[in-house]
């Protein structure tokens, strides 16, 4: 398994999402309608609780966080961590109609530099959602102080 973090201007970093499975099937789907043309997901199991992680090293500062994800009808809700503390709490990704680069931004996160672990997890859906599905794109951090 690789990870890579790409630097992508002054001040962004971005992750390419190729984890480490904690719950459920997650992979890479080609999809020619996402910014990325690819999403991660976990299609192939799509239950509660599905989790991966990605390891992050990053300087000590404070960041705007920027995910982009995928809304449909069958989605669930999201929450991302960096080690323990949650930083995006059940972010809602139902929508009727599919939705796609969807761009959720988190500002002015504290993170201590060095290596952190990123944690991704399906927790919960909305009432009117088939499933637990997460199609997710990309996160990137952009330092603010």
């Amino acid at each position: 398994m690789t990870y890579e973090l790409q630097p992508v201007g002054k001040n962004y970093d971005m992750v390419i999402f190729d984890g480490d499975v904690v719950q459920g099937t997650w992979a890479i789907v080609i999809a020619n309608t996402k910014v990325l043309n690819f999403v991660y997901s976990n299609i192939a199991s799509h239950a509660d609780g599905d989790e991966f992680t990605i390891p992050l090293v990053i300087g000590k500062g404070t960041y705007d966080l920027h995910l982009v994800y995928t809304k449909d009808d069958n989605q669930g809700k999201l929450d991302v961590l960096i080690d323990s503390t949650v930083v995006i709490n059940q972010l809602d990704t139902y929508d009727a109609a599919t939705q796609s680069n969807q761009i959720h931004e988190e500002t002015n996160v504290a993170i201590g530099g060095g290596l952190h672990t990123l944690h991704f997890r399906v927790n919960g859906k909305n009432a009117a959602s088939s499933n637990h599905v997460m199609r997710l794109q990309m996160i990137s951090f952009r330092k603010v102080a």
